[in-house]
């Protein structure tokens, strides 16, 4: 536009195809032209730029006008009115395929290197664009910006490297070469995806405790080692030690085997050992080097210790108690080491079944800490109870654990004289010789062959008070005796209250009595024997020459014969 006058003019441009504002926000315009407003000199031109820009696609026409604009004044009407038309079209470049796809498999003494594709990219707009290609590692293009006309192409050389991952583990990379245009905002992308194939492991820990153990054990892990990839993986283990002392905690540690070979998909177990020590800590690394793979490192670590434990008591007492009661008392077990310890409580050596109950009977204790152990008791019987539990506790000695206790029950001492009949005599004499036969044929080895009189002897001199004891219940009491307590209480003999002196005498018929009491199995033959010598030829024999045969018969005197 010339200004041919004499004067300055000032031009304005409008457009009057712009649309109406919207809730007082102004809708931008498909066409504008810059300047908007100037101040032409006289004799002077200038020059205005019609720029176009929209979202929609196809054919837009807008009318500009132009107009003087009065010093201090508005615009005034039109003398120039422009109408601009244009052609909206979307830049678009094809690409010859959609996604590039890499993949390396590794091979043993195959050289590592960079995987190419190429892609061609034509434009098919019919207007020349200029555009850029870009993309991420592991990827790179060649084409960094190149102008193309319409129907024109240009070759792209993409590159994949398998390396650029330095841990050699096997991934899947996902990226997109992006095509951008210098004249137009769009961006149009091709997909890249580029897969590695390296022999890998996968491993069921991550590291290997073995925990504290006792001063010279050994342990042993099992450690589960699959092949995670689609290729062979061929393995070895080393220890990494960077010192002297962790050269000497990692010679406490092995693996076994050494080294292998997995198909893909196929699992072994391994075996990691460690040797055992006195009082250390020891910790080390094991590497498990892959042939073209990564190297896994393994932490591994133990300690060795001493095992103490401390036990409250080793003497529980029950007193006196009703001896159908249960009653409790505690133990406790302290493990005073750095050792996990186990521990049993063995009743191989009660002499009844359910005299005694210990709860818990087993278990494991940890570092540090205590266990409570409740002992249960019930006597069963009205008699003295005397025990042994035995607590095994890890490698040590069973220890012996007394238990004590009296089994008592409701009577009553009647201080009236009994009347001791002949009847009465009859029965005690009865009672006693059952109680006594009972007890030897419970306290009695099981029967053997007929003893000869020299091993009736020899019997008889294991247990002379024994011996003498039966004799005398197997003697008529004497007439002034009396009894205390229940008759026939379980299964002892009720004893009288008068002693029977030594001069009391026994028959032939009475010494057999006494060995079966005994429960000796001799024939009547020997038992004669013997009590004939006993007895010097006499029919009776007293209590006074039953001892003292059987005093020379244990010190090796040839005893009196009859």
């Amino acid at each position: 536009l010339e200004n041919r006058g004499r004067r300055s003019q000032t031009i304005a441009w409008s457009n009057a195809s712009a649309p109406p504002a919207k809730a007082g926000i102004a809708v931008p315009s498909t066409f504008t032209i810059v300047p908007e407003k100037v101040l032409m000199e006289p004799d002077s031109e200038c020059t205005f730029v019609v720029r176009g820009l929209t979202a929609a696609l196809g054919e837009a026409e807008e009318t500009l006008h132009c107009s003087l604009v009065p010093a201090g004044g508005k615009p005034g009407k039109p003398f120039l009115e422009t109408v601009v038309r244009g052609t909206f079209l979307q830049p678009l470049v094809e690409p010859s395929q959609s996604e590039l796809a890499f993949a390396f498999v590794y091979e043993d003494d195959a050289p590592l290197g960079p995987l190419t594709q190429t892609v061609r990219l034509t434009n098919v707009s019919p207007l020349p664009l200029t555009l850029a290609a870009r993309c991420s590692p592991p990827f790179s293009v060649d084409l960094a910006e190149v102008t193309l006309g319409a129907s024109e192409g240009k070759v792209a050389t993409v590159t994949f490297d398998p390396t650029f991952d330095a841990d050699r583990v096997s991934r899947r990379h996902e990226a997109k070469l992006s095509i951008s245009y210098r004249e137009h905002p769009r961006t149009d992308e091709v997909a890249l995806v580029g897969d590695t194939a390296f022999p890998n492991l996968a491993f069921d820990l991550a590291e290997a405790d073995f925990g504290c153990l006792p001063n010279g054990a050994t342990r042993t892990l099992s450690l589960s080692i699959t092949n995670s990839s689609r290729v062979a993986a061929t393995y070895e283990w080393a220890i990494a030690a960077d010192s002297v002392e962790s050269e000497a905690a990692a010679g406490l540690f092995d693996v076994l085997p050494l080294r292998g070979c997995l198909q893909p998909s196929e699992s072994e177990t391994v075996e990691l050992l460690y040797r055992g020590g006195i009082d250390i800590q020891a910790a080390a690394t094991m590497l498990c080097k892959v042939r073209g793979g990564p190297e896994y490192e393994m932490p591994v670590c133990a300690e060795s210790a001493a095992v103490s434990y401390e036990l409250s008591h080793s003497n529980l007492d029950f007193g006196l108690q009703s001896y159908d009661q249960v009653q409790e008392k505690e133990l406790w077990l302290t493990n005073a080491g750095r050792v996990p310890v186990s521990f049993e409580v063995k009743l191989d050596e009660i002499s009844r079944p359910n005299i005694v109950e210990v709860v818990p009977a087993t278990g494991q204790i940890a570092a540090s800490s205590k266990q409570k152990i409740v002992v249960r008791m019930l006597p069963g019987l009205p008699q003295r109870v005397h025990e042994v539990l035995l607590l095994q506790v890890g490698h040590f000695e069973p220890e012996a654990v007394v238990i004590m206790a009296e089994g008592t029950y409701p009577r009553v001492t009647v201080s009236l004289p009994r009347l001791e009949t002949p009847e009465y005599l009859a029965l005690l004499r009865q009672a006693n010789t059952a109680c006594a036969r009972k007890r030897a044929e419970r306290e009695a080895p099981a029967p053997t062959s007929e003893l000869d009189a020299t091993a009736l002897v020899a019997e008889l001199c294991k247990a002379p008070g024994r011996t003498l004891e039966l004799a005398k219940e197997l003697v008529a009491p004497p007439a002034a005796s009396s009894l205390e307590g229940p008759l026939g209480q379980g299964d002892e003999a009720v004893p009288s209250t008068e002693e029977r002196g030594s001069d009391s005498h026994i028959s032939q018929g009475d010494f057999r009595k006494t060995v079966a009491a005994l429960g000796l199995h001799a024939s009547r033959e020997s038992m004669d024997t013997v009590f004939a010598t006993i007895a010097v030829g006499q029919a009776r024999a007293s209590l006074a020459d039953l001892s003292t045969y059987l005093q020379r018969a244990r010190s090796g005197s040839p005893p009196p014969r009859g």
